[in-house]
């Protein structure tokens, strides 16, 4: 596949600016909390950062984030310890699988390649197809579909699809058949968390 060979580059819609620089240091702050696991925090910042009518496509993937992690914890706080009830087809584990499926998703669409592969346990032809996509296109629009258990896996299943994409002369464009749909499974991390493998 020919692509350009230039980063993809979105324009977010905020300038040099004073706005610009605010919504920076939320975001540095915000995820400092996250990496803390100082889930409140970061969720009040989150707060403050909407309250000062700050709107960007970064607040709200971390927002995903922050639901992702917090359903996390009150699946393993309410996790009885019989191993019957682990399954993850348990609704915790399931919004968990959902949330972070979504932000997977918002990630692609806002052009977000580093979030994608910080979500992501990819393989070297995955990465290597996301790159060129990245860099071949302007902007996609993509759709995951329901996750499904795999109980004996202890994971689950969905299915990533590209609907269009938008060329670098603004042109709409479709996916070829060998990469229309990929497969994605949601494993445990090693970090006890979620992480998609594709």
């Amino acid at each position: 596949m020919a692509v350009a060979i230039s980063s993809l580059q979105y324009s977010g819609a905020y300038g040099q600016t004073d706005d610009q620089a605010l919504l920076d240091k939320y975001l540095v702050e915000i995820e400092r909390l996250i990496s803390e696991n100082n889930l409140e925090a970061a969720r009040d910042k989150l707060a403050e950062a909407s309250s000062a009518n700050l709107r960007d496509e970064s607040l709200e993937t971390i927002q995903g984030q922050l639901r992702l992690l917090e359903n996390l914890n009150a699946s393993t706080d309410s996790q009885p310890t019989s191993s019957s009830t682990a399954q993850p087809s348990s609704e915790n584990s399931k919004l968990a699988a959902v949330d972070l499926l979504d932000s997977l998703r918002v990630a692609m669409e806002n052009g977000q390649l580093d979030q994608v592969r910080q979500f992501s346990d990819a393989s070297p032809q995955t990465d290597s197809l996301l790159q060129a996509i990245f860099d071949g296109y302007t902007a996609m629009k993509v759709s995951v579909s329901d996750p499904l258990a795999d109980n004996d896996n202890q994971s689950f299943s969905a299915t990533l699809e590209f609907i269009e994409l938008t060329t670098r002369d603004g042109n709409t464009a479709f996916p070829a058949d060998a990469w229309k749909t990929l497969n994605l499974r949601v494993i445990k991390s090693d970090d006890g968390g979620q992480k998609i493998e594709w």
